[in-house]
């Protein structure tokens, strides 16, 4: 038996739908680097938030509590957006343009509502959950930032 065939013993047993995925990721096979970013995305997300949790940070459902984790993370990451620099319509650094640059909504939103609207709405738009800002601002920084990041953490 080559080698291959180790890997498709139990295909057959497999149900139909499994199988057209398994058959989807051999004729479309994903991106390497894709994968191993999305992989290390989970990873590095979780040693933030337990790096939080050492520092006595805690899950709660309000969101100004001094303790809550979720706010702490997100002021944190608003931060290492912009160097640390406090927001205005004056200085907004370069490295975070480039970092907003990488998403496709931010390059169309930019053009429709101007840089200035985009970035309020990106970083400091009350409206989004900072679940889910913390989400995106953890998935759209690149491996080695993530790891820049999670370094600065005491």
């Amino acid at each position: 038996m080559n080698e291959l065939s180790n890997y498709f013993k139990y295909y057959d047993e497999l149900d139909d739908d499994l199988k057209n995925i398994v058959l989807s990721k051999i004729r479309n096979p994903q991106n390497k680097e894709l994968l191993h970013d999305i992989v290390s995305y989970k990873k590095q997300k979780d040693i933030i938030f337990k790096k939080y949790l050492q520092n006595g940070f805690e899950y709660t459902e309000d969101f100004g509590d001094n303790l809550n984790i979720y706010g702490w993370i997100d002021n944190d990451l608003l931060g290492y957006y912009n160097n640390d620099i406090v927001y205005n319509n004056n200085n907004i650094i370069d490295c975070n343009i480039d970092k907003l640059l990488r998403q496709y909504s931010y390059k169309i939103k930019s053009k429709i509502k101007g840089k200035t609207n985009t970035i309020f709405n990106y970083h400091l738009n009350n409206k989004i959950n900072a679940k889910s800002k913390i989400n995106r601002y953890i998935g759209n920084l690149t491996i080695n930032e993530r790891d820049e990041f999670i370094s600065k953490i005491n």
